[in-house]
């Protein structure tokens, strides 16, 4: 599935080879004369200084660059774009063990030259939100590139560049990824540090632990995964728990809770509990998944995981670290109050619905038409009214029976500008070109006492320019109440 971006990860490491070789060399005689220092105090200050300067990103960077079509005239702007991540320094220069640098933030420079002269250069992705206004690049003193640097995670992002605020630019050698809903957008890689010290090999015991990764907690793994959790409430007797590793580094994986049997010491097979399925990848990461029962008491759930690969087992818990399986552990922990399950109703597993688009459906009022309402039958556009409401449903009931349906859905019935009435203005009101309250009302008795179900589509995560909080934006400026209701470029709005 990710071919497409492994020729990246090949390049990226080929690089950081070359890097970490001449950079050895450095860091070492560096180490020397920080240990060389007659204080212990400045000696400890100075390793960790120095293990601090290994992110700089002037010291064996890698660059991989995706050129776009400099040549295709229907672009206006085309561009270079050059990801370069900071490599750090070898491991065994430090004294003692360091943390495992799963989440350290890395520093990547997008940079994009355009051929025109945009007034304004933007990127937006996965990692803003897609807020076309959030990351702007700035121009670099040569006069012809535009960069800015982002401090990301380790993952697997989704972006785009954005020519003055309106056009959206894809790097078209970059690894793509179809996001589900019909776009195409490039993919930027965040490995890990020492991603480049081992290549990943199925079998060979060693397993890559700044890829391990789990979290007690609704945050969503940065990845193309969609709809991946690390905590589901799969029912009220289930829950499921999502194991992030990394891409082809572990053979097994298992769930441990706290009243599994203890563990033998080593060696592959030592590992027992709840098997996990490996059910969805991404270009730098395996995702496993496994389901154990829920407390029936309600008490906290205690859970580790158990890895193997080769000759090798061992166990990842809350102290976010691998160790040997036979070690104590430090469960995590997991209260179902906090995760509550969602229970489908077990009327929407039989219900057969039938949807309803209120403005074409029909007209069952004249007298609440719009004045620019069209004949029926009109040839329908983006913006012309034919005149259907609610009272067009309600005497088309019977209608609605023989066909078998059991379920209505209607598209928004909210006060709104437009016929289809996604840019609601009035949540709490029904729009007077589709009846009023009571019509309403009416036509969910009716459909009670058949034992149908009405869903009304309702639209929040957008509004209309007539709702009352977005008028407040332009009265109120920074000082209205609903500021972080919507992504504002700048006042006024």
């Amino acid at each position: 599935m990710f071919n497409d971006a492994q020729p990246i990860l090949r390049a990226a490491e080929a690089a950081a080879t070359k890097a970490r070789s001449r950079r050895s060399r450095r860091l070492k005689l560096r180490l020397e004369k920080a240990q060389s220092r007659p204080s212990p105090t400045q000696s400890v200050a100075s390793e960790g200084a120095l293990q601090r300067a290994e992110f700089v990103v002037s010291e064996g960077t890698f660059c991989a660059f995706v050129i776009a079509n400099l040549f295709a005239p229907a672009l206006a702007f085309c561009l270079l774009a050059c990801f370069c991540v900071s490599v750090p320094a070898l491991s065994q220069q430090a004294a003692k063990p360091l943390p495992i640098e799963r989440d350290v933030e890395q520093s990547v420079t997008v940079s994009y030259i355009p051929t025109g002269s945009p007034k304004s250069i933007a990127v937006a992705g996965t990692f803003n939100g897609w807020n076309i206004a959030a990351t702007p690049l700035s121009p670099q003193p040569n006069g012809l590139a535009w960069s800015v640097t982002l401090h990301l995670p380790p993952g697997v992002y989704q972006y785009k560049f954005v020519g003055n605020g309106t056009r959206w630019l894809l790097p078209q050698d970059a690894p793509r990824w179809n996001d589900g809903q019909g776009k195409i957008n490039a993919l930027l890689l965040v490995a890990p540090p020492d991603f480049t010290d081992h290549p990943a090999k199925i079998g060979d015991g060693q397993i890559c632990a700044s890829g391990v990764l789990h979290r007690v907690s609704r945050v969503v793994p940065i990845s193309t995964v969609r709809n991946a959790r690390y905590i589901v409430r799969t029912d009220r007797l289930h829950f499921t728990f999502t194991l992030r590793t990394r891409h082809d580094d572990v053979q097994e994986a298992y769930i441990r809770t706290a009243d599994s049997p203890q563990m033998p010491a080593a060696g592959r097979g030592a590992a027992s509990g709840v098997p996990m399925k490996r059910y969805a990848e991404d270009a730098l990461f395996d995702y496993w998944q496994g389901t154990v029962p829920a407390p029936l008491k309600g008490e906290p759930l205690q859970y580790a995981f158990l890895l193997s690969d080769g000759e090798t087992t061992r166990l990842y818990d809350s102290r976010d670290t691998l160790s040997q399986p036979n070690s104590n552990t430090l469960w995590f922990q997991v209260k179902p109050m906090d995760f509550p399950p969602f229970e489908t109703p077990d009327w929407a597993r039989d219900a057969i619905f039938y949807q309803i688009f209120p403005d074409r459906f029909a007209n069952g009022d004249p007298a609440n038409d719009p004045s620019d309402v069209q004949r029926w039958g009109a040839k329908p556009t983006a913006f012309n009214r034919m005149g259907g409401d609610i009272a067009g449903i309600l005497s088309h009931f019977e209608y609605l029976r023989d066909l078998g349906v059991n379920a209505l859905y209607l598209n928004p019935i909210f006060s709104a500008r437009s016929n289809h009435g996604y840019d609601t203005t009035d949540y709490k009101k029904v729009d007077p070109r589709f009846g009023t309250t009571a019509a309403l009302k009416s036509l969910t008795a009716r459909a009670h006492l058949h034992d149908w179900h009405i869903l009304l589509d309702g639209v929040f995560n957008h509004t209309g320019v007539d709702f009352a909080g977005f008028k407040s934006l332009q009265t109120q400026g920074a000082k209205s109440p609903y500021r972080n209701w919507y992504f504002v470029r700048g006042f006024p709005v």
